[in-house]
């Protein structure tokens, strides 16, 4: 039998995680500390293009891992990466995991300190690095292939 609680409750129990936990999850509204003399904050909401810059670095770092595969395969080129390259003999699977993992560990530090530093200027440097890089394996593409 449940206990009855003490109070007047309106509406749905909040002890206890239901479909709202996950849309809360996506929805937060702590942005920071509330006074402008409080210590800094781990956030529950984080910009639109924060998240864009994230997916977008993600997804290069796969395409990068793609095309190195498809580079060394073809002996066209050597992974230039000293860590990637010790990963590389234990097979494409291993490769790509232990690239987007780490690319993924990365990316977590940098959401963890975003409210102490401002990331997004990493992050923008961060995306052009890996833009040019595909814009290099491209150009690599059309050199071999026409």
């Amino acid at each position: 039998m449940k206990p009855q609680p003490t109070l007047r409750t309106r509406g749905p129990d909040r002890r206890h995680p239901s479909w709202r936990t996950l849309v809360g999850a996506f929805r937060g509204r702590r942005k920071g500390a509330r006074r402008a003399s409080d210590p800094p904050v781990q956030p529950d909401y984080y910009s639109p293009i924060l998240f864009a810059g994230i997916v977008l670095l993600l997804c290069l770092s796969l395409v990068d891992a793609f095309a190195t595969l498809w580079w060394v395969d073809h002996g066209w080129a050597t992974e230039a990466n000293p860590v990637m390259a010790a990963v590389l003999p234990w097979g494409a699977g291993s490769f790509i995991a232990y690239k987007f993992f780490l690319t993924s560990a990365g990316v977590a530090f940098l959401v963890f300190c975003s409210p102490f530093y401002r990331i997004n200027l990493i992050l923008a440097c961060l995306d052009l690095i890996y833009l040019g890089l595909s814009g290099y394996h491209l150009h690599i593409y059309l050199t071999h292939t026409l």
